[in-house]
């Protein structure tokens, strides 16, 4: 197989390991990633009573490292991390778990993505999408209710899009 070939006689499982450690290892600016402006969308529907959750793919850990140095943790009223569950994204049941813990019926739900497995899972929780294009990457986008490209334009989106 390619990868033992190139890597060292690695096998895949090795190769993942050694993955994981360099990837773990990188130390990444989350607050560059996350502009002051998510701060102000955030305290905006807070203020609305707008019960949030993240539903990621990533491992708890890292979550839980991001919304502590972005100081964002007192936003969300549950932290789901899709390493927890039996199948990850497109699959729905990360959305529809955040769905249970917040208590509020699909049909009320907005799943704000930002990947093209995200919003497939969110329009197959039977949720509204709104997608955040990043022109940095090449998500396909199509499948989402609507679509902002910038964060800044969230409040404005969610005002007259979806009624809050």
């Amino acid at each position: 197989d390619d990868i033992e070939k190139y890597n060292e006689g690695c096998n895949s499982l090795e190769l993942k390991g050694k993955f994981t450690k360099y990837w773990k290892s990188q130390k990444i600016d989350y607050l560059d990633i996350f502009p002051n402006i998510l701060i102000e969308q955030l305290e905006w529907l807070k203020k609305k009573k707008i019960k949030m959750a993240i539903a990621s793919s990533s491992p708890m850990d890292t979550i839980n490292e991001v919304v502590t140095t972005c100081k964002i943790e007192s936003y969300f009223d549950c932290l789901i991390s899709g390493r927890d569950l039996p199948e990850s994204k497109p699959n729905p049941t990360i959305f529809l778990k955040a769905s249970e813990q917040l208590r509020i019926p699909v049909e009320e739900c907005l799943v704000i993505e930002d990947s093209y497995n995200g919003i497939k899972a969110g329009k197959r929780a039977n949720m509204k999408v709104l997608a955040i294009k990043d022109k940095r990457f090449s998500q396909d986008v199509s499948l989402a209710d609507d679509v902002i490209y910038d964060i800044k334009y969230l409040r404005q989106e969610v005002q007259v899009k979806f009624g809050i």
